[in-house]
């Protein structure tokens, strides 16, 4: 089954559970799933492939903005906020997105380096429309760039089958279920987080993004702050 059915069930079947914990805001199921799909309903006015950029910092957003490529019919690659420009710059140069999932001062800060034209898509101005149209699958689902520690970054091409085999596989392991409290610790732009953000979403569990440096610093008390079940983060 593949990830975007398997969060619609999830949906369906606990809509107004919290699906994540963004600082002292609570979304549902239900609110990431429309989120996703006003997302989605703007990526597909974008004419040609829908190969999207994420420029978001880890949250219910940038979730959305994953799940919206998904059900889109594109696919999408998160770049670091806190990179450098310059890195930011590069990726933008290597992927070439037809559309920047954003908002509007991260989207400028990098844009006004260069002299590219996409369209931005504007998470902080989101129209109340929501596309009903069938949900359109890619066979990729996403590019995970390297940190380019070596030269350039590289993008490393996820296909969605791939993607959906690794999340049913963790469901299955790790024995996930809809009461577990996770941490979203890596980067969005690291493919670590990808166990965290699917495994959760895809499970009906409860995503706590932890952007605050205490919460980050102080692994031990976020997890007793936040009641976490499920931690995961390099050592």
């Amino acid at each position: 089954m593949s990830v975007v059915n398997r969060f619609y069930k999830i949906v369906k079947k606990y809509p107004g559970k919290v699906a994540v914990q963004d600082n002292n805001v609570s979304y549902t199921y239900l609110q990431l799933a429309t989120l996703s799909k006003k997302i989605a309903y703007k990526i597909r006015e974008v004419k040609g492939e829908h190969r999207v950029l994420i420029l978001l910092k880890q949250g219910v957003f940038a979730y959305g903005a994953m799940f919206g490529s998904l059900i889109s019919g594109g696919y999408y690659s998160t770049c670091n906020t806190d990179s450098p420009i310059s890195k930011q710059k590069k990726i933008l140069e290597i992927y070439k997105p037809s559309v920047i999932v954003s908002t509007k001062e991260l989207y400028k800060r990098l844009i006004n380096q260069t002299n590219i034209k996409i369209p931005l898509i504007n998470v902080e101005d989101l129209s109340k429309e929501i596309s009903n149209s069938k949900i359109k699958e890619h066979k990729y689902a996403y590019v995970c760039f390297t940190s380019g520690s070596t030269g350039d970054p590289k993008g490393v091409i996820i296909s969605h089958k791939a993607l959906s085999s690794y999340i049913s596989w963790a469901i299955l392991k790790m024995e996930l279920k809809p009461n577990d409290r996770w941490s979203q610790h890596p980067n969005i732009s690291f493919d670590l987080s990808v166990l965290d953000i699917y495994g959760a979403l895809c499970s009906g569990g409860t995503l706590y993004p932890l952007n605050s440096a205490m919460d980050r610093m102080m692994p031990a008390q976020a997890v007793k702050k936040y009641k976490l079940t499920i931690w995961n983060s390099v050592p």
